[in-house]
């Protein structure tokens, strides 16, 4: 107020002075030419451009909201600076015109100062660019507002679809406030997503407009002089702009063929009678299409089925073979004689053929733009270079199809490791993919493995990145993990999306998803080793199973390689800093070999009996098995099933051919190997493993009588139970499968484990200040049972088998080696 008072006492002064300046003028003027020049001068006043610019520096525009068609506002009030995001879809067949609204609640200076410059003042930002699920790298930036209070600015966009990202970041609060005269769709991003799963605008524009152009030339296919129009107006529909006397029109042509032949079996259902293939032959004089000819292959080898069998198993003489080339030429040319009058109006074929067309195109007018739509994304699917060319294609980066898959997780402690998510999905054409999570947990990371080669997807920033996902036999396994910090993780909700450019998208190998899983987790100290190995275990399944494999180190900046052998041959592995992974890995079970070579056996000799009872047999047998054999991951391994043979002369013949190069049972070994020395222990520690390799020396001697199995370097915890995304870890039930044999050999493994673990110098308690490595495989709990995992003691073996044969050849030969 105090401001205003002055600027109106200061105007005041100033028009008293203009008015005192002007009387001395004009003093001698009369009263009347006075007051006749004042009501002369107009209060409109113009200037030109180049003047208004020298005299105004800023052009304030106000708009009214509410003369907008479409308003579309967003607030969020927050204690954070956290960006916060919002899409903005808009599709219109005109140029767009958004006018954008920013305002930011922010910190203003407290100190009181009256300065006006106040660099302490924050702002708020607000970004806007292009945005795309199916890119990798940020998009082109459109629009960038810097404000402590309200700005406004217009975004023009060109004809088409657009997917906008803004990002605002504003110290307390913000509001953003959008009007256009086009719809749009603006809000988070479940909002905004379903709407990118139909077509663009200029998509159905583009379908429509050559869909009636087909109508246009069936109307008329009795029509001479119209159609012939009909048929250029056609070509220049489905053919873009600038293709014409281009080497890709030809290729144009066939990808148009093939799309109208499709969409001619849709509508039709799966039969499609030989008059239609007559009728499309006469539309688009193509003889050379091989969806076409691949039908009319089929329908001849169902005739030929019914035809003479004389000719099945013979070949013909060069005569007949003549003669067949010559009927079939004099055919072709009566066929194709006859498709071309067809095109003739006034024949009698031309009529059949407008009565057919008229046919399909009333089955058409039922489903009119979806069979427009239908038509023309056939066509994008043939990947033909001509499609880039039309208007519409520019849309394709925006159209998406998604799914979601959600489990949940149970409570989870401070410093825990584990699976949130592991299925197989399995993909029915190669096809772009973008996997997004959706969690509360802090650190929370997506794997994505080919089952067929075995080869891990590539991560940008700790993601999965966009990339083309080529069809396979065995699917995909999408497996995530999980790490919870110093604070506990609350039960909660997991999802991942699959994003991909249409349907059908990759689907589950089974129904449902699971999120109960078991994991066996071992923990022992690190020793090291010559050969820089941190340990070996072996593993055994009774059926083919799927695990999870991790290992953690104690020490966070340990270089570690995560191997899986086979036959100590390697067939997967991974490298990690503190911590490796492998996603999933399909143990291959023994038992289904060994059941095929007993069956083999028992029929060779059943057979061999037979042949000396009869002198020989001609009776078919057959080999079936309860577990069917499963292909391995690495080339050289691959296991068949069992054959189905014609007799068993040929099964002995087989069976010995195998017997030759006999195929080797699966021995599988965990193995976890140091690299680039980058586990150094300290003095303390380096006491500490002296200790425990003099233990192991111990405890060898004491019970090598009694265990034939013992443990080292012994172990400091072994942990089995159930990890769960819905409900809370149980205890372990008792094994009731398990055999006696079994039983004792756990319960002598579990005495040696706490004959160790007392006889230790530290306790459990204090041994994360000590060298250690935890080991787990993570499993189905449904599944647990299947797999075995203990470690691997066959070089020990060796050794202890050769001391003993070295006692038994000498004896006293150890007590003389001690005294010496």
């Amino acid at each position: 107020e105090e401001l205003h008072e002055n600027n109106s006492s200061d105007a005041k002064q100033m028009s008293e002075t203009a008015d005192t300046g002007m009387n001395s003028q004009t003093g001698d003027k009369s009263k009347e030419e006075i007051e006749s020049e004042r009501t002369s001068v107009s209060r409109e006043t113009w200037i030109s451009f180049e003047d208004f610019c020298v005299c105004f520096q800023n052009l304030y525009v106000f708009h009214k909201p509410h003369t907008y068609a479409y308003n579309y506002q967003k607030t969020d009030f927050k204690s954070t600076d956290d960006r916060v995001f919002y899409y903005l879809l808009v599709d219109s067949l005109i140029p767009i015109e958004i006018l954008v609204s920013f305002s930011a609640l922010v910190h203003w200076d407290d100190t009181g100062g009256t300065k006006r410059e106040c660099p302490s003042i924050s702002k708020g930002v607000l970004m806007v660019e292009h945005f795309s699920w199916k890119w990798a790298t940020p998009g082109e930036l459109v629009l960038k507002m810097h404000t402590s209070a309200t700005k406004a600015t217009v975004l023009n966009l060109p004809v088409g679809r657009h997917i906008l990202l803004f990002t605002v970041s504003s110290p307390i609060g913000h509001h953003i406030h959008l009007c256009s005269m086009v719809p749009c769709v603006f809000g988070e991003e479940d909002t905004v997503m379903p709407g990118l799963e139909k077509e663009s605008y200029r998509f159905i524009e583009q379908a429509t407009a050559i869909l009636k152009a087909v109508g246009n030339v069936i109307n008329n296919f009795s029509n001479k002089p119209e159609l012939s129009k009909a048929l250029k107006e056609l070509e220049l529909t489905h053919c873009p702009p600038g293709l014409h006397g281009t080497g890709m029109a030809e290729e144009h042509f066939k990808v148009f063929n093939s799309a109208f032949w499709y969409l001619i079996k849709y509508v039709l259902g799966k039969k499609t009678p030989c008059s239609y293939k007559f009728a499309f032959r006469s539309f688009t004089l193509d003889f050379k299409d091989t969806k076409v000819s691949e039908d009319d292959i089929v329908s001849s080898e169902t005739y030929e089925k019914n035809s003479l069998s004389s000719w099945q198993n013979r070949t013909p003489t060069s005569e007949e073979a003549a003669a067949a080339l010559k009927l079939q030429a004099i055919w072709r040319g009566t066929y194709v004689r006859k498709v071309l009058n067809s095109r003739k109006p006034g024949t009698k074929e031309n009529a059949n053929v407008k009565e057919i067309l008229q046919k399909l195109w009333t089955a058409i007018e039922l489903n009119f733009e979806q069979c427009a739509v239908m038509l023309l994304r056939e066509m994008f699917k043939r990947n033909c270079k001509s499609i880039e060319k039309f208007p519409c294609y520019e849309d394709e980066w925006c159209k998406i199809s998604f799914a979601d898959y959600a489990v949940t997780y149970a409570d989870q402690p401070p410093n825990v490791w584990f699976v949130v998510f592991r299925d197989i999905f399995l993909v029915p054409e190669d096809m772009l993919i973008v996997p997004k999570v959706y969690t509360t947990i802090p650190s929370c990371r997506l794997h994505v493995v080919d089952n067929d080669t075995l080869e891990e997807m590539p991560h940008i920033f700790f993601k999965v990145a966009p990339r083309v996902y080529p069809k396979n036999k065995k699917g995909y396994t999408f497996m995530a993990e999980a790490r919870t910090g110093d604070l506990p993780v609350a039960a909660g909700r997991w999802r991942l999306r699959l994003i991909g450019s249409h349907s059908p998208l990759p689907f589950l190998s089974r129904e449902g998803v699971n999120n109960v899983y078991s994991t066996k987790e071992i923990k022992e100290y690190y020793i090291p080793h010559d050969r820089h190995i941190m340990f070996r275990y072996s593993v055994k399944v009774t059926a083919s199973h799927i695990a999870t494999v991790q290992v953690q180190t104690s020490k966070s900046d340990v270089f570690i390689k995560l191997q899986v052998l086979d036959n100590e041959e390697e067939i997967v592995s991974v490298t990690g800093k503190g911590h490796a992974v492998i996603p999933a890995f399909n143990f291959l079970s023994n038992e289904t070999l060994l059941s095929t070579h007993s069956s083999k056996t028992q029929i060779i000799q059943s057979s061999t009996k037979k042949e000396s009872e009869t002198g020989g047999s001609k009776k078919k047998g057959h080999i079936s098995s309860s577990k069917d054999t499963k292909t391995s991951f690495k080339p050289g391994l691959v296991r068949e099933g069992p054959p189905i043979l014609e007799d068993e002369s040929f099964l002995l013949e087989n069976f010995q051919n195998n017997d030759e190069s006999p195929q080797r049972p699966h021995k599988y070994i965990i193995q976890a190997v140091v690299l680039y020395n980058s586990w150094p222990l300290t003095e303390s520690q380096s006491l500490f493993v002296q200790e425990l390799k003099e233990m192991e020396k111990n405890e060898i001697k004491v019970h090598r009588e009694k265990h034939e199995e013992q443990s080292f370097p012994p172990m400091l915890n072994y942990f089995e139970g159930q990890k769960s995304a819905s409900i809370p870890k149980p205890t372990r039930k008792s094994k009731d499968k398990a055999s006696e044999k079994t039983e004792k050999e756990k319960s002598n493994k579990e005495r040696g484990s706490l004959v160790s673990l007392a006889s230790r110098p530290e306790s459990q308690q204090a041994a994360s200040n000590k060298p250690y490595w935890t080991l787990r495989l993570v499993s189905e709990q449904k599944e647990a049972d299947i797999l075995e995992v203990k470690k691997d003691t066959q070089r020990a073996d060796e050794i202890k088998a050769m001391k003993q044969a070295w006692e038994s050849a000498e004896p006293g030969r150890a007590i003389k080696v001690v005294s010496d």
